[in-house]
């Protein structure tokens, strides 16, 4: 997927059109919130809910920050994961201690 030119997230029907699929941002793409001389990053689109870095300003800071999101983002998933699969290890356990409360 290619990056496309900035786009703003307050023009009509935009944000329904990312929600619905029909237009994909992938996480860096730049976007502006109605004012163009303010560029801020899309991280990601989660149950109608945007994800964006917002000017910071300058771009350098703001991507700066979106590259801090991105980590936040990634340690989120690994912690999820580590926590299901913790979950699964110990199903017994878990269930021994619903039961005991």
């Amino acid at each position: 997927m290619r990056y496309i030119p900035a786009v703003d997230l307050w023009s009509k029907g935009l944000q329904e059109a990312i929600t619905r699929g029909n237009l994909r941002l992938q996480p860096g793409q730049w976007v502006y919130c109605g004012n163009p001389d303010h560029l801020s990053r899309f991280v990601a689109c989660t149950d109608g809910y945007f994800d964006v870095v917002h000017w910071n300003g300058s771009g350098q800071a703001t991507t700066k920050r979106f590259m801090q999101r991105i980590e936040c983002k990634r340690m989120e998933k690994l912690y999820k994961s580590d926590r299901a699969a913790w979950k699964v290890q110990h199903a017994e356990m878990v269930a021994n201690w619903r039961l005991a409360a």
